[in-house]
């Protein structure tokens, strides 16, 4: 590296990278007050709790925050001088804020799936009728990696499993459960878990055994 492009000068500064959700960043950024949440503290259990005058009844107020190491990883300023950046500090710690009120956090994710798959109203006249379909339910056995999970395993939480299934059946109505485990790359039983709470079994004739979203999650109609 060109010893020009940072001042390697000491900084002992020990920094947490954290992650949060989108809205909890806006609404930090759009508060008149610079008390904005607490941090608790018990044993390993860490909690974050928003401000009483942030609460507006749509978002969770409470969040766990889930706590790993990390390694050299470090700050980096803006430059300072031509091309010169200087070393902040050294990042030893990445958290993430996971929302406790599951209800108003489905309600949220529900919100945006909805807004996404909205028809944008345009009207085009055509010259001859055509057909329209649902989802294919169709997903292809050669696309699924047998040996899937024999690479480095990277766990999702709850949250993030729901959020790959979502998009997921942003593609195709129904899915397996096997054909879900190679799409989320996730073990078979929090897949399950998360699947029961936001799909339905079919066990009819023309897809039996496989799952699709219920009605409340569907961004299209019922045939």
């Amino acid at each position: 590296m060109d010893n020009n492009f940072f001042e390697a000068k000491l900084n002992t500064n020990q920094l947490w990278l954290v992650k949060i959700p989108n809205y909890i960043a806006d609404a930090w950024n759009n508060s008149e007050s610079d008390h904005v949440g607490d941090i608790e503290i018990e044993n390993q259990n860490i909690k974050l709790k928003l401000s009483p005058h942030l609460d507006n009844n749509t978002y969770p107020m409470d969040y766990k925050v889930k706590v790993s190491s990390v390694s050299e990883q470090y700050l980096m300023s803006e430059k300072i001088d031509g091309d010169v950046r200087e070393i902040k500090g050294e990042i030893i710690k990445r958290a993430e804020c996971e929302p406790q009120d599951d209800e108003k956090y489905m309600k949220i994710k529900q919100l945006k799936f909805n807004l996404a798959n909205k028809p944008k109203g345009t009207i085009i006249q055509l010259d001859r009728a055509v057909n329209s379909f649902k989802p294919m339910s169709k997903f292809g056995p050669n696309k699924i990696k047998k040996n899937v999970f024999e690479c480095d395993k990277v766990y999702l939480n709850r949250n993030q499993v729901r959020d790959t299934l979502f998009g997921a059946f942003e593609k195709h109505q129904y899915y397996t459960l096997k054909e879900l485990v190679s799409v989320s790359k996730q073990p078979v039983t929090i897949v399950k878990s998360v699947l029961q709470e936001i799909g339905l079994y079919s066990k009819g004739v023309a897809n039996r055994y496989k799952w699709e979203l219920k009605p409340e999650y569907r961004h299209y109609e019922n045939s």
